[in-house]
């Protein structure tokens, strides 16, 4: 087995380090990994090789699992965790594409499907976060994350260090590597507040080409002063298990302005597709399908029903959308909202 091992990037103070086993800890564990760019004062990167020998790779699913024993350390500086690289070291073992594809939006665009993860992180149902980032210039890519009982991937900054330079992209966030559809190891006795993503004082963040689903809360949660977050090409879907209440997508609270939520699938939240939720102005929604939301579960009656919900919202642009056979109004404008344009929209069932 290779040993962890830091490289030099961009800088002399930036370095890459290599995950070379599954284990919780120790020596080439990611949570070694993360203690190390903690260490260190520059942006770093975490890339994947374990070895197909490791205790931790099954075979059958082509997927190498790292269960986690308790919470991972928060990250302090800014780290990029790209997932992609394992296919470097070991091949393609979770070959296939995940996600439903197909075509979005009033327009048709394709929404393509995302590759199968091969490392996959899980909560065990019991740790409270995922990961956990605090610093600009981070990133998650290519990876399977789930089983986490409150936040499964996390940027929250503060409103003296607004974080930029964030992403994810082409994540399985809430599922198994190999399939994305409810885990049968998911409990169905979560925290309430359970959110897959949260960003929370963010500028300029991406959200692009991941599948997030089946949280006891919300989808994707952008909140507390956030601006500029583009939402693009995701499928997020079966969001809202615990409580119905909850949304695929949520814009909330604070001065959120300038939000785009676009060519996106969102469908079967259990809560609304898409909530704009007290936020500020010049934000857009367009091109997507919000499709069978707000039904509520076989345990809770349906509570929050629309497709989209704009309440108490100042300046939103809804247009060219697929927004069909959600349970309430497709579109539902409440409260003091004021310069809502709705537009080009195809609206059924």
């Amino acid at each position: 087995m290779v040993a962890l091992a830091a490289s030099a990037t961009a800088s002399s103070s930036a370095a890459t380090y290599t995950v070379t086993t599954c284990a919780d800890a120790g020596a080439g564990s990611l949570r070694e990994a993360i203690a190390l760019t903690n260490a260190n004062a520059g942006d770093d990167r975490i890339e994947f090789a374990i070895p197909l020998t490791d205790p931790g790779y099954d075979a059958a699913r082509g997927v190498f699992r790292i269960a986690l024993a308790s919470i991972l350390p928060e990250m302090t500086g800014g780290v990029v965790i790209d997932a992609t690289t394992q296919t470097e070291a070991t091949g393609n073992t979770n070959g296939g594409r995940l996600g439903a594809g197909g075509a979005v939006g009033a327009e048709g665009t394709a929404l393509v499907r995302v590759p199968a993860p091969e490392v996959e992180l899980y909560g065990d149902e019991t740790i409270g976060q995922g990961l956990r980032f605090t610093r600009s210039n981070s990133a998650v890519h290519g990876l399977a994350i789930y089983g986490f009982r409150h936040e499964t991937v996390r940027f929250v900054g503060a409103s003296t260090r607004i974080l930029t330079g964030v992403a994810l992209e082409g994540n399985v966030i809430g599922a198994r590597a190999d399939d994305f559809a409810l885990p049968a190891d998911a409990s169905t006795n979560l925290s309430t507040g359970a959110m897959c993503v949260r960003l929370s004082f963010v500028r300029g963040a991406t959200v692009r080409g991941n599948l997030i689903g089946f949280g006891t809360g919300h989808g994707v949660s952008i909140r507390d002063g956030s601006t500029g977050v583009l939402v693009e090409a995701n499928e997020i879907r079966g969001h809202g298990r615990r409580l119905v209440a909850y949304d695929g997508v949520e814009i909330a609270e604070g001065s959120i302005s300038g939000t785009v939520v676009r060519a996106n699938l969102i469908a079967g939240n259990h809560g609304p597709g898409i909530d704009f939720h007290r936020t500020g102005a010049d934000n857009l929604v367009v091109g997507n399908t919000v499709t069978g939301n707000g039904g509520g579960t076989a345990a809770q009656t349906p509570f929050e029903t629309p497709g989209i919900r704009v309440i108490d919202t100042e300046g939103a642009v809804v247009s060219r959308n697929v927004i069909a056979d959600n349970h309430g109004a497709d579109v539902l404008v409440e409260g003091a909202s004021a310069r809502i344009t709705l537009s080009e929209n195809e609206v059924s069932g």
